[in-house]
């Protein structure tokens, strides 16, 4: 069955397990308890969604802080479903659990408590166990973490493990210690939850490769059957993304010629790097976007080593990956580029960022009038070029 369908009907799923067909709705009456000094900052409520559906849901509702309350009511079908609660700005001012949080909602008086360890939810049954189990692991977590920085500080100040050793014993510590703590408190909600839209939120919310086999031999079979054949196309496709960007990343590495790109400039003439090879002696194609204030950064550099080496046969092609005209258009304006701009609006699915197989920008490619690539990235690009036209 192809994607699309899959996402179709899993989407009725979705819309059938988040609102039952029972016609019976029940209040629910959630409220907020943190220090007076978020007090401004606002509050979102969303369905919460599974993190490999395309689609996601948009905020129902949303409020204020006000004397470290915030306050939502409203009305739910029979089961209970969970919701995301989200606040500007809670990381920044100290609350470092992140600034969203899952809630189950069912019918009663729900209480969020937030402190620096995270959240505390009590006033319904589903809630309370919550607490006890994940909520509590999290916050011994939480705990172990902080004790494993002071650790990590001390034997930093001694200088007995190298900085890739101590690295590497944070890194197993805390895995050790997630496994522990978290993992094993959220296999045994998810346990009492299965086949139920809250036991399926939940245990798709962590790697599968994070739980025992045991419990996955277990837990697998009630799982609803249509998110687990949409999470598993879903990550095959991931993987052959994956695959593809690897080996792009070997079939444009130094050495090897290019590939073609074809893209568009602001008023839509069509541009393809191969005729810019056939012209010039050198072109610099770099991969940038508006957003990207690295990339804006670049721009001074570019402009003045295409100033010096144009008439010796030098063209930049900039290859934006914005997906908004208009702003990529805005920045062109703005900032004005050296050489030729392009742009297929593609974003991160453009077909030049997965045929040149990168991950992060701004990236530039060298490339030689026989169609070789001859330098990725170079932080002394000014130099690869001087020598380049020098011989």
């Amino acid at each position: 069955m192809k994607l699309r369908n899959v996402l179709i009907i899993l989407l009725l799923v979705v819309v059938a397990g988040f609102a039952s067909s029972c016609q019976k709705k029940k209040i629910y009456l959630l409220t907020g308890k943190l220090p007076i000094s978020f007090d401004g900052c606002k509050v979102f409520i969303s369905p919460a969604t599974f993190y490999f559906l395309p689609e996601k849901s948009m905020p129902i509702d949303s409020t204020v802080v006000r004397d470290g309350r915030f306050r939502f009511t409203g009305t739910i079908d029979e089961n209970p479903t969970v919701f995301v609660v989200t606040i500007n700005d809670l990381k920044e001012r100290g609350l470092d659990r992140g600034n969203s949080y899952p809630v189950i909602v069912e019918e009663g008086d729900i209480t969020m408590v937030y402190d620096s360890l995270g959240v505390v939810i009590t006033g319904t049954s589903l809630n309370e166990r919550y607490s006890e189990l994940i909520g509590k692991g999290q916050r011994d977590l939480r705990r172990k973490q902080l004790q494993l920085l002071r650790q990590r500080d001390s034997l930093n100040a001694e200088k007995t493990l190298s900085s890739n050793e101590l690295n590497k014993w944070y890194s197993e510590s805390y895995r050790d210690a997630f496994q522990k703590y978290e993992i094993k408190s959220a296999e045994k909600f998810i346990e009492e939850n299965a086949g139920t839209i809250v036991g399926d939120y939940f245990f798709f919310q962590y790697a599968f490769n994070q739980y025992d086999k045991t419990f996955l031999d277990t837990i697998y079979s009630k799982i609803n059957p249509n998110l687990l054949k949409c999470y598993e196309l879903v990550m095959k496709e991931r993987k052959e993304k994956e695959d593809y960007l690897y080996s792009a990343q070997k079939e444009t590495s130094v050495g090897n010629p290019f590939r073609e790109i074809i893209s568009y400039t602001l008023d839509g003439k069509e541009v393809r790097l191969s005729e810019l090879v056939k012209k010039h002696k050198l072109v610099c194609v770099e991969f940038w976007g508006s957003w990207c204030v690295p990339c804006i950064q670049k721009i001074p550099s570019l402009k003045k080593l295409y100033k010096t080496y144009e008439q010796k046969g030098l063209e930049i092609l900039g290859v934006s990956l914005d997906c908004n005209r208009e702003k990529w258009k805005s920045s062109l304006e703005k900032h004005q580029p050296a050489g030729i701009q392009v742009c297929d609006f593609k974003g991160w699915d453009s077909p030049a960022r997965q045929d040149y197989g990168f991950s992060a920008i701004p990236r530039i490619v060298l490339i030689d009038s026989m169609g070789k690539i001859i330098s990725w990235n170079s932080h002394d690009l000014e130099k690869v070029v001087e020598k380049y036209f020098e011989k």
